[in-house]
């Protein structure tokens, strides 16, 4: 029997696993040591999620591929299809403005909601944030669940200003999720998580290929706030924070999964473990100015700040892949 993590064969060292059930365990056991998760696992490409797991013994199985994630990973995929569904909201209101909500789209609207809340409250406990901390301007994440709280017991039965209300949430939930992301918890979590060796070394590539459209879309984003066309440069900064963050994971697991020291990769007399700090500092000065709606001291920390420190990143991307040619 082939056992394979995301797809790459691995050499497992069998004691008394006799059944997918007991292998399964030993995997989560294996994946929680390692601040991972054990998302799936496909038996001959039958999906098997952990919690349902057959008592299927082990000769019967040919190919055995177990699908595991980062916490970081899993928060990031929750934000983003969150993010989405805000957005198809504010879409909906655009394209219902002379229309009547029905009730198959009101009831939608509130399960869509009551899951942002639910989501908020684990991505809290995943990351140990306090939910009465002051997250996005003085507004705490249990002000935030309150208020869709409370929206769910105003629109028990009427519709009148819904959608509208519902919309004003979406876009607070967009500031929160932007928050979470740029946050010290996120980052310490993004730290944590540590990936298997190729999946470190796949995510090194992603982030070297997109380097070309971030850049631009770092211009893009001060050309938009320069043009009055703020939601669509505040989606792309979400989407450019995300490729920052995910630099700076990428790169801090160099060190315990590869024993590359960040500080040892210097280009210009400037190390990654100082460009991360950097970088790190002016995300967070990134959320201060939109906190006080200061889209042109945004644009202006994207445009000199920003962009400058992230011309160079490729040089370091290659640094860091021929130091581990040579590991």
């Amino acid at each position: 029997m082939k056992i394979q993590i995301n797809g790459h064969e691995i050499d497992y060292l069998f004691e008394q696993e006799n059944s997918l059930k007991d292998i399964v365990e030993s995997i989560m056991d294996w994946s929680a040591k390692r601040r991972l998760v054990l998302y799936s696992c496909f038996a001959d490409e039958v999906e098997f999620l952990p919690e349902d797991i057959p008592n299927i013994p082990l000769k019967d199985i040919e190919i055995l591929n177990f699908d595991v994630k980062s916490q970081v990973d899993i928060v990031m995929s929750s934000f983003e299809e969150a993010d989405n569904y805000c957005n198809r909201l504010i879409k909906l209101s655009e394209d219902e403005k002379n229309h009547k909500l029905s009730d198959s789209m009101f009831s939608d609207i509130k399960n869509g909601l009551e899951w942002i809340a639910d989501l908020m409250r684990s991505t809290a406990n995943v990351l140990a944030i306090d939910l009465d901390k002051p997250l996005y301007k003085t507004f705490s994440l249990s002000d935030f669940i309150l208020k869709i709280e409370n929206y769910i017991e105003k629109y028990s039965s009427s519709k009148t200003n819904a959608l509208k209300d519902a919309v004003e949430i979406a876009y607070e939930a967009k500031e929160f999720i932007t928050s979470f992301v740029v946050s010290g918890e996120m980052n310490n979590l993004a730290i944590k998580s540590i990936d298997s060796p190729d999946v470190l070394l796949s995510k090194l590539f992603e982030v070297k290929d997109a380097f070309p459209n971030e850049l631009d879309n770092v211009e893009q984003i001060a050309i938009l706030i320069q043009s009055g066309k703020d939601m669509e440069a505040i989606e792309r900064l979400n989407r450019f924070i995300e490729f920052v963050y995910l630099f700076i994971r990428v790169s801090a697991q160099f060190h315990p999964v590869f024993n590359i020291s960040l500080s040892d990769i210097v280009k210009d007399n400037v190390s990654i473990e100082e460009k991360n700090a950097y970088l790190q500092e002016k995300l967070s000065e990134i959320i201060s100015v939109m906190e006080n709606n200061d889209m042109i001291g945004l644009a202006d920390i994207l445009e000199y700040e920003v962009k400058p420190a992230i011309e160079d990143m490729q040089s370091y991307i290659d640094i860091l892949i021929s130091r581990v040619e040579t590991v």
